[in-house]
């Protein structure tokens, strides 16, 4: 196929028609390319005016190509929440603004506490503006100094007054943190914490998450393929058969589809069998669990529990190699001006 598109190719001494279509070179996860073929097929019926996607993802250029360079790319919240978090793992906070036994543990969990806060900041405000940007950037001003000093300890009128989210009780701050733990900033601190922030709640973020679009019903559509086309085997025979029977699985419940893909084969099932009603069960049983997971008392439930593990978590003092021995270089000529180790 490769050699009917002009491309010289030599294809390896086998029997049979070769039905290679790319070059072995090619990457088989090139999302600029799958996009760009994608939004040339539905660019008849669909025009795509904002495509969201991950930060490192090559996505968006293929969906430009198709549907040219106007294509808004807007940001998933959940994607840049983490980098968030990265970014504030390595920020160059100064050595004396997060003390603990662990303070790799304690600055992790300090990163989780701010990304969670400039989220449910985010979402709060919009729920509250409308969704109005204007209005947001203007007010995003005062929230971003308001939780800088909640983090600080000075959590009192400025959340009362500018927080969305924070009453001014301090509860905000400690999500993830220890109660034995303080956060004292000195003014560069702030300024790092500040630039960190920036990166969900500042004027170009905002721009970028103005729809408050993420890519998690896509991610779990991926998943769900996954269960039945994994990665690590090809299923060069029945690929695309594996992925259609889970998409009407996904559309139609799993009894439906079990139903109607042994009607197909000429393999009816007895109305009233054991096989029916265990069908019939299973269909239950799941749509009951994902009615159940995504209520309040279910969230509020898993936050409870996340809390006392983490409370579980301080207790622990663990040391990597604490027993392990040590290289000794003290007697190294070369260290004495230069300390290396």
């Amino acid at each position: 196929m490769l050699s009917n598109k002009g491309q010289p190719v030599q294809c390896p001494n086998h029997r049979g028609h070769c039905t290679a279509n790319v070059s072995e070179r090619e990457s088989i996860g090139d999302e600029g390319k799958y996009n760009e073929v994608l939004g040339d097929l539905i660019s008849q019926d669909i025009k795509i005016s904002n495509f969201t996607c991950d930060g490192d993802s090559r996505a968006i250029q293929g969906v430009r190509k198709s549907h040219g360079h106007n294509v808004g790319h807007l940001r998933d919240l959940r994607h840049l929440g983490n980098s968030l978090k990265r970014e504030l793992n390595k920020a160059p906070f100064s050595k004396g603004m997060l003390k603990g036994h662990s303070k790799c543990n304690i600055r992790s969990r300090f990163a989780l506490s701010v990304k969670a806060r400039c989220i449910a900041e985010l979402k709060a405000s919009h729920k509250k503006l409308q969704g109005d940007i204007i209005t947001l950037k203007k007010v995003m001003v005062n929230i971003i100094s308001t939780i800088i000093l909640c983090f600080n300890g000075y959590c009192g009128t400025s959340c009362a007054k500018y927080s969305y989210v924070c009453a001014g009780t301090n509860r905000q701050a400690k999500n993830f943190m220890p109660n034995n733990v303080k956060v004292k900033m000195v003014d560069s601190d702030q300024q790092v914490l500040r630039k960190c922030i920036e990166m969900v709640l500042g004027p170009a973020a905002l721009d970028a998450t103005k729809l408050l679009t993420t890519t998690q019903k896509c991610e779990a559509a991926n998943r769900s393929y996954q269960a039945v086309n994994p990665k690590s085997v090809t299923f060069s025979r029945n690929c695309e058969g594996r992925i259609h029977g889970q998409v009407y699985k996904l559309n139609n419940g799993y009894a439906n589809s079990v139903i109607a893909k042994t009607m197909e084969l000429h393999a009816n099932l007895t109305q009233g069998s054991k096989v029916i009603k265990q069908l019939a069960y299973e269909d239950r049983n799941d749509l009951n669990r994902k009615r159940t997971s995504a209520t309040i008392k279910a969230r509020a439930l898993r936050a409870r529990t996340r809390n006392y593990r983490y409370k579980l978590h301080e207790e622990l003092h663990y040391g990597k190699g604490i027993s392990d021995p040590k290289p000794d270089f003290e007697g190294l000529p070369h260290l004495k001006h230069h300390k290396y180790a």
